[in-house]
């Protein structure tokens, strides 16, 4: 896969927002809009996964086997060492609750509520890994098609697991059965989140470059302009709501890839040497800066925002960048020993 350096300074921009906003929550410092970080590496997911699939010769199996090596083992680690902190100390690694069974979801992404009835997993940040496990599953799917049917394919799965999660809990909001409130809390609505449709925002974006066909000349910095001017705005007003994320926020996020994808292909590269090593050790950085955060307020607590949001954030950052040389990176050096066919490609989150 050809690598676009724009991808990779929107990873890191992806990674370091959720790892402020992480910092910020708990102490109680605001940034709500950091979690648009997220919505930001489903758009980028979906754009990387269409552009991998371009290869005329990736199988179904071989495309499991590459996301299967590239995002597991790396998250099993972190999982394990959150789990054996909070069984070994409970009071550093709070709101972990380790059970048989909930150990063995979170292993498998599935997604399901905890023991305190919260929808995360052992590591809380691998919700959304859960949600790209499906993804990779109806692409996978979608291998099995000729090329020029793959596109509806994975349009078709991810709006028809969308309705799935959606249509169950409406109905019982509209047959009175449930409260509005409640009614996104039921199994279903976990399950298909509305949000797995930034996947496919991300997939028509990558679409449109291949085919040509992404505003050029200079209209991309009205796309980022816009992007930032509407995430500004949302976090002024602090608008978000569970249903609407994907319009609320997955909209400036695909503005965002969007623009900086057509820029680049206008030669206006937005990246330098330092977005590229962060983008790179995005991953590692996503994985790693919850444990780091909730272990330091802890330890030194959160009474002092202006202290504890610099350190937790500077220390949640290098944490990623060591986790990335010292086991992300030597991971993939011996899955491609291991595996040769198995080409190298960058974690969509």
């Amino acid at each position: 896969m050809t690598r676009v350096r724009s991808i990779q300074a929107l990873r890191a921009l992806a990674a370091l927002s959720v790892v402020l906003y992480h910092a910020c929550q708990w102490a109680n410092a605001g940034f709500a809009i950091g979690a648009a970080g997220v919505d930001i590496f489903f758009v980028i997911s979906g754009f990387v996964m269409w552009t991998t699939i371009q290869d005329p010769g990736l199988t179904p199996g071989r495309f499991v086997q590459r996301r299967f090596w590239r995002v597991a083992p790396a998250y099993w680690l972190v999982t394990a060492i959150v789990a054996a902190v909070a069984l070994a100390a409970p009071n550093l690694m709070s709101k972990v609750y380790v059970t048989p069974s909930h150990a063995l979801l979170s292993f498998a992404f599935i997604q399901h509520d905890d023991p305190s009835g919260v929808p995360f997993p052992l590591l809380p940040v691998g919700w959304s890994l859960n949600y790209e496990a499906i993804f990779y599953a109806i692409v996978a799917f979608a291998l099995l098609a000729p090329a020029r049917r793959r596109f509806g394919r994975i349009a078709g799965g991810l709006i028809g697991v969308m309705l799935l999660g959606i249509v169950p809990p409406i109905s019982l909001f509209l047959l009175g059965q449930e409260r509005l409130g409640e009614v996104f809390q039921k199994p279903f609505f976990l399950f298909a989140n509305p949000m797995m449709m930034q996947f496919l925002a991300g997939v028509v974006i990558a679409k449109l470059r291949l085919e040509r066909r992404l505003p050029r000349h200079g209209a991309g910095w009205g796309l980022v302009m816009t992007a930032l001017i509407m995430f500004v705005v949302l976090s002024f007003f602090d608008l978000y709501a569970s249903l609407w994320r994907p319009i609320l926020w997955g909209t400036p996020a695909a503005l965002l890839v969007a623009g900086a994808v057509s820029l680049e292909a206008d030669g206006r590269v937005l990246a330098n040497r330092l977005t590229d090593r962060l983008g790179e050790a995005s991953y590692s950085l996503y994985l790693c800066h919850w444990p780091v955060v909730v272990i330091l307020a802890n330890t030194i607590g959160v009474a002092r925002p202006a202290l504890f949001v610099p350190l937790a954030f500077g220390s949640a950052v290098a944490a990623g960048l060591i986790y990335w040389r010292l086991v992300e990176r030597p991971l993939a050096r011996v899955r491609l020993s291991l595996k040769p066919q198995l080409a190298a490609e960058p974690a969509a989150s």
